[in-house]
């Protein structure tokens, strides 16, 4: 599926409530996701978690694997 942007420049997938918010890519199919003043912003919920970050340091997921792993919480990945 191709995400359409608002024009706030916003890429949501799922309900949500955004107010003075842009340039984020939000991708919540279970949940409503409300926000206020978020700017290029990733927040991605699955079944078991939920996961916010800048865009910009999205590359920097692996951190939260590698802490999960050490923690033991193998669930989760």
């Amino acid at each position: 599926d191709i995400l359409e942007q608002d024009e706030a420049g916003n890429f949501v997938e799922g309900e949500s409530v955004l107010i003075d918010s842009k340039n984020c890519m939000i991708h919540s199919p279970n949940k409503l996701v409300a926000a206020v003043g978020l700017e290029d912003m990733v927040v991605i919920e699955t079944e078991d978690a939920i996961l916010i970050c800048p865009k910009a340091r999205s590359q920097d997921v692996k951190l939260i694997v590698d802490r999960l792993k050490q923690m033991g919480k193998t669930e989760y990945l």
